[in-house]
């Protein structure tokens, strides 16, 4: 088995949330005994994409979020809604599912072939908030709905 990570970046992935995900891939495909390619931050075009994984029957193209408050949107809607605070976020899925797109033109471009589709994926790596509870490990404690969990996570 064989895994090789490329990453723009010196040390891989920045963001806690996109490390998690990335360790998670690696114990998976090692576990199966996969050979795989994995970007990490890729930059195509105007996309960044946080992780390409490639193997011998699938393509993956991650779009890593860690939200730790429940959202609402819809694969359509222009942009998401936190639920607690109504603060505005970019649609993920609409994010993800452009660039895997551009990946594909880009790759037939380039080969001559259609490459076929990659899978796009929102991968929420602390799980799915569902309502006003902090998902974070670090916070206990918030002593109402409206305010900040005591480390400040809920305001994330």
């Amino acid at each position: 088995m064989t895994v090789e990570t490329f990453s723009r970046l010196a040390y891989g992935p920045t963001d806690s949330a996109e490390q998690l995900v990335l360790q998670r891939a690696l114990s998976i495909l090692e576990r199966r005994g996969e050979d795989a390619v994995i970007l990490v931050n890729l930059l195509h075009g105007r996309h960044e994409i946080d992780l390409v994984i490639a193997t011998q029957t699938a393509t993956l193209v991650i779009e890593v979020k860690g939200y730790l408050q429940a959202v609402e949107g819809d694969i359509n809607s222009r942009d998401w809604r936190t639920v607690a605070t109504g603060e505005r976020r970019s649609n993920a899925y609409a994010k993800i599912d452009s660039a895997h797109m551009d990946l594909k033109d880009a790759l037939r471009a380039m080969t001559g072939a259609d490459p076929g589709y990659a899978h796009a994926v929102v991968l929420l790596a602390y799980g799915m908030p569902m309502d006003r509870t902090c998902l974070s490990h670090r916070c206990k404690y918030r002593p109402n709905p409206r305010s900040a969990c005591r480390c400040g996570c809920w305001l994330s």
